[in-house]
């Protein structure tokens, strides 16, 4: 019953590393996910911050003219509408980025440190990687071990059987 018990507890526990491994490369996606969210979102201000200068100098120069053409016009609400879109898109980023960020809070993951972070992990995934290996050799020694158990054990009985069938 020991035996049977240690044998279940090692078949277990490479199940139990491949899970943690599965976990450790969900929060690695999520930090690579995170980062690429976060360089979209920077680049998007950027161009609403350049759009927004654009509807300024076209409103100014809007104002400032006694009669506007409608090609003025129209640059002028393309650039609105430019502004309105880097905008929607602004807040879909930063909601995104926000999900992400959570799921990196509640793994324990500090998005302010996120190289440390990828390092904790590769390292984490190297001791989990290896504890497998591990685990696999010893559960293929106990195959084996239990192999010639029964192998043993079979020569034997063979035996008796032999000397039985001989009286």
């Amino acid at each position: 019953v020991v035996e049977m018990a240690t044998t279940s507890g090692t078949a277990r526990a490479p199940k139990q590393a491949q899970a943690e491994t599965r976990q450790l490369q969900s929060q690695q996606r999520d930090i690579s996910s995170y980062r690429r969210m976060d360089s979209a979102l920077q680049k998007n201000a950027k161009a609403l911050a350049t759009s927004q200068e654009r509807v300024r100098k076209l409103g100014e120069e809007l104002r400032t003219t006694s009669r506007p053409t409608a090609k003025l016009r129209n640059e002028y609400n393309r650039a609105r509408k430019d502004v309105e879109q880097f905008t929607r898109k602004g807040q879909d980023q930063r909601k995104e980025l926000g999900k992400v960020r959570r799921r990196l809070s509640e793994a324990g993951l500090d998005v302010r440190n996120l190289s440390g972070e990828e390092k904790r992990l590769a390292d984490r995934m190297a001791a989990a990687n290896d504890s497998i290996k591990r685990q696999k050799r010893h559960l293929e020694q106990l195959g084996k071990a239990d192999i010639s158990g029964k192998f043993s054990n079979m020569t034997g009985e063979l035996g008796r059987f032999g000397r039985r069938t001989a009286l």
